[in-house]
């Protein structure tokens, strides 16, 4: 591992950072094939013991998102062997599929679900187009993509979207995501649809992460 971690493919340059949102930083280097190195998990541990505990906590690499509907869920997305699968099948590019991450938590599908929605992240921007246009062939079945919409900056203690603050900052009551009620989301038991409420609509039958 440390051999690998030493070993980069090339020199690397980073050429700029840029300060974003929430205390977050962006960087930039001057090769895909740099970008690809951090984005290894042993590269990603190493590369940020290098600063400060309190500065630096993870790394987030930037992707290119759409949204897949009516996916089989019999997809194992979190097997690496499935997306490259459907690489394989959907005439894109090798490894361009960094993760799928389905939309509604698995946990609060209806019996016997059989399709979902879920956000594909791609490493390239022609990969994600290539998915909008053609379309995207997942578990013998054709399935379509669009670009993903920005999604409003929602708070996760009190789920509130005024984006006036950020969770760490947050001195609302907490309010769970799926049902409203006074603790964490994931630490909800609530698994039937029709008790879930949003916080923000103040109505039932929906989440506030949907």
């Amino acid at each position: 591992m440390d051999l690998y971690v030493n070993d980069p493919p090339a020199p690397i340059q980073f050429l700029s950072a840029r300060k974003l949102k929430g205390s977050k930083i962006a960087l930039e280097v001057d090769s895909k094939r740099g970008a690809q190195w951090l984005r290894t998990k042993p590269v990603q541990s190493q590369f940020l013991d290098n600063f400060d505990g309190s500065a630096a906590t993870s790394l987030i690499l930037k992707t290119y998102k759409v949204v897949a509907e009516f996916v089989p869920t019999s997809l194992q997305n979190d097997n690496p062997a499935a997306l490259r699968e459907i690489e394989k099948c959907s005439g894109i590019g090798a490894q361009s599929i960094f993760a799928v991450r389905w939309i509604k938590p698995a946990q609060h599908r209806k019996p016997n679900q059989r399709v979902a929605h879920a956000i594909i992240s791609f490493e390239e921007r022609e990969a994600a187009n290539t998915a909008i246009r053609q379309g995207l062939n997942i578990e013998g079945c054709k399935v379509f993509a669009h670009k993903q919409s920005p999604d409003p900056n929602r708070c996760y203690g009190c789920q509130s979207l005024d984006q006036s603050h950020f969770t760490k900052d947050c001195k609302h009551e907490q309010a769970c995501g799926t049902c409203g009620k006074p603790h964490s989301s994931t630490e909800c038991p609530v698994e039937d649809t029709n008790s879930y409420f949003c916080v923000n609509c103040k109505v039932s039958g929906h989440a506030a992460w949907s």
